[in-house]
């Protein structure tokens, strides 16, 4: 795999390749986004991409048609910082279909009346965030305070609301003027094949009059504080919902092998501990959960029976209680879970679209693709007991450990207010205003 620019995440059109080696596919994945601060400069500016997007899959129509009928997928997606287009399917196939959509791309037609639907309809789709299923409101607040820049569903809706015709055309006209370019062919190709797919996708976005340029302000994470913060939303499903999540702190690979390997060890201790013993919920689970390559842990409690601060406090009283058992886990049991994780990393993926979304994470994070699984499994390999031990109590110590509680309340179990009012200094409302935002990189 490889730049076509020598100044990897530097220049302003940066093209990856990735020869398939996990499966017989012949099917190629090719990814191409295109990205701008213009496009996230605020909610405004936000709102009119995503109008784009809506405008460009309706003229796109007869295109996505005939990617199938060619034994093609071709999806089109909102990004932070602008949009993607991903293709999969045969190669040669691809290669003719891309050009034409890009064509159309620079060339989308802004028709006034258009956009005033695909506003409305946006807004009737914001409107009715309350009846989103609580565990969908919870991760859009969850990527929204972690991810530098982001909106949350409500700022997208008042931006909707506010945002003229007009604001909405020069948005969308200063995105197509200046923007960088990331791409990744990855599958049954050579790399002379990739190399000319980059070269004319080069031409072809240099040709149409605009500028390509390096303007992107590299996306951030929020650094969460020591303790706990936390936010609330409500939703009409009378489910409540806590997400608990525990973010790292650093991004080596070293600290992403230990919280993959913390994950797996408390997976299924949690869900007996809530599910099975307690009965708080039919949605219990924890998982390894990353932002731009910064590891953490979630722990997600969905529950008919209990209000989203009760199941913080059994969230919590549960991580106290696993630390503690950990002082007492025996090399076999620890050996187990190691030689899991070695093994999954020695392999890391079992198909051609694992093998592609996982580089194309780690491009858009800034990462050389080909090093993050070595450098993972290189660090699993060093990893012992005592040493995990001591790091794991650490980070699952509640005052040290650097924790966000996303509390969603359900029609049948709000906040209790004496709850509230005890932990009101640790609600926020917006995170960037309250901590440093720190490099994802």
């Amino acid at each position: 795999m490889g730049s076509s620019d020598s100044d990897a995440f530097k220049s302003a059109f940066e093209a990856w390749y990735s020869k398939n080696t996990v499966c017989d596919s012949t099917d190629t994945n090719y990814f191409v986004l295109l990205r701008s601060q213009n496009a996230d400069l605020d909610s405004g500016s936000a709102a009119s991409i995503s109008i784009l997007v809506s405008l460009l899959r309706a003229q796109l129509h007869h295109e996505i048609e005939t990617a199938e009928e060619l034994g093609l997928e071709l999806t089109i997606k909102r990004e932070v910082q602008g949009i993607g287009f991903y293709f999969s399917g045969p190669a040669d196939a691809i290669e003719a279909l891309q050009t034409k959509v890009i064509e159309q791309v620079l060339s989308v037609q802004i028709n006034f009346d258009a956009v005033e639907i695909y506003r409305n309809g946006w807004i009737n789709y914001l409107q009715g965030t309350a009846d989103f299923d609580p565990l969908v409101i919870a991760d859009d607040l969850l990527s929204s305070v972690l991810h530098v820049p982001r909106y949350r569903f409500d700022e997208l809706n008042r931006a909707m609301e506010l945002i003229s015709c007009a604001r909405i055309e020069n948005a969308i006209q200063q995105f197509l003027s200046c923007f960088e370019v990331l791409s990744l062919a990855c599958g049954d190709l050579e790399p002379e094949q990739a190399k000319h797919w980059s070269r004319a996708l080069k031409s072809q976005l240099v040709l149409r009059g605009g500028e390509l340029k390096s303007s992107v302000k590299h996306r951030k994470i929020n650094r969460l504080p020591a303790g706990t913060s936390r936010m609330s939303a409500q939703t009409t499903h009378d489910d409540s919902v806590n997400y608990l999540y525990l973010q790292g702190v650093s991004n080596t690979p070293e600290e992403i092998a230990h919280f993959i390997l913390l994950s797996r060890i408390i997976d299924s201790k949690f869900f007996t501990a809530l599910r099975t013993e307690q009965q708080l919920g039919y949605l219990i689970q924890t998982g390894y959960r990353e932002f731009l390559g910064h590891p953490g842990l979630v722990l997600r409690v969905q529950s008919p029976v209990a209000g989203p601060e009760q199941l913080e406090m059994k969230a919590a009283q549960f991580l106290e209680e696993f630390a503690a058992s950990l002082k007492t886990m025996q090399d076999v049991q620890f050996n187990d879970f190691l030689a899991a994780l070695i093994e999954q990393y020695t392999d890391p993926y079992s198909t051609l679209s694992d093998q592609a979304d996982g580089a194309w994470r780690a491009i858009r994070s800034g990462v050389a693709p080909d090093f993050v699984p070595d450098l993972i499994l290189s660090a699993a390999r060093s990893i012992n007991r005592q040493d995990f031990i001591a790091w794991a109590l650490s980070r699952l110590d509640q005052g040290q450990s650097q924790r966000l509680s996303l509390l969603i309340e359900g029609d049948e179990h709000k906040i209790e207010s004496a709850w509230r009012k005890k932990h009101e200094s640790s609600f926020i409302s917006a995170a960037p205003n309250l901590w440093e935002s720190a490099a994802g990189d």
